[in-house]
């Protein structure tokens, strides 16, 4: 997987015309089982429709764990990660609390 990681990030960035995600499907279930077709059309609604307005900023890579959405990213706990922790929490995504880490339910 990670090569078409690589794929998909490089023609993000040398055709910014078009709007290139990836999502990261639970290992553990059938690609094609509902749940799966399910989470697909949660992350492609929300990185097409949001890319109609460029003044979005749409994340392009996610993964799905046991039904949730997630956004592969971590944050350092410091000061500035945690107020843009707070940040996110005011607009309602849900945060996971780690003793070092950060990360953030996309969908």
């Amino acid at each position: 997987m990670p090569y078409i990681l690589g794929i998909i990030h490089t023609a993000r960035l040398e055709d910014t015309s078009k709007t290139y995600a990836s999502l990261d499907l639970d290992p553990d279930r059938d690609a094609w089982s509902p749940e799966s077709v399910d989470a697909i059309m949660r992350v492609f609604k929300k990185t097409m429709h949001a890319g109609v307005n460029s003044l979005v900023h749409v994340d392009a890579e996610y993964t799905e764990r046991h039904g949730m959405i997630w956004l592969p990213r971590i944050y350092p706990d410091t000061e500035e990660g945690e107020r843009q922790l707070a940040v996110l929490e005011d607009v309602g995504v849900t945060v996971l609390l780690s003793a070092r880490t950060r990360a953030r339910d996309a969908c």
